[in-house]
């Protein structure tokens, strides 16, 4: 017991600890990638699926930040959507609003995120009213690591909703979960 207690405290000690104290202002560019797990077995029943897009950030202060990104995902059809193919989930944009639980600069940066966007799913290998558009939700809660001011590796989880609209007036609710890594330019 005495061990776990030595060992939080060093870890709470190291994490508010400042290597600066200056605010983190900045616009940021990314790239990441990561895979895609339906939670929810819909129409189209996905499997998981792997991708990546480009993110675009502008971080007011040290706490608040909004980004937008544009993303596609790949998919192929199991279940009752066997054999369809090639399906692709893009997202049009995503707009989050990041907060940074911080209030000093450290190299390891923790955040959560909240947002939405518009989601198309393109028509798969086969035409079969598979494919849509709708708008969705997500939330996160993610980390930035710096290795320089100006470049970071990241880590992000993500819940992301979508109500899909199909032809024919058709609809399907789709939940997914994401697991990204990213990489990130900083500019001041």
């Amino acid at each position: 017991m005495k061990r776990i207690f030595i060992f939080l405290f060093c870890l709470i000690t190291c994490l508010f600890i400042p290597f600066k104290s200056e605010a983190r202002k900045s616009i940021a560019i990314s790239g990441f990638g990561g895979g895609e797990f339906p939670l929810l077995s819909s129409y189209p029943d996905l499997d998981i699926g792997a991708g990546g897009g480009v993110s675009f950030e502008y971080r007011f202060n040290q706490h608040w930040g909004i980004s937008t990104s544009l993303s596609v995902f790949a998919h192929n059809g199991e279940g009752v959507s066997a054999g369809d193919k090639d399906m692709l989930f893009l997202d049009v944009p995503d707009v989050d609003l990041k907060f940074y639980f911080l209030s000093q600069e450290r190299a390891f940066d923790p955040y959560i995120s909240a947002g939405m966007g518009i989601g198309v799913l393109t028509e798969g290998s086969i035409d079969n009213n598979s494919g849509g558009a709708g708008i969705g939700s997500q939330v996160g809660l993610g980390s930035d690591f710096y290795l320089k001011d100006w470049l970071s590796v990241g880590l992000l989880a993500q819940f992301k909703t979508l109500a899909l609209i199909r032809g024919s007036s058709q609809s399907s609710a789709l939940l997914f979960m994401r697991a990204l890594g990213n990489f990130t330019f900083h500019f001041k």
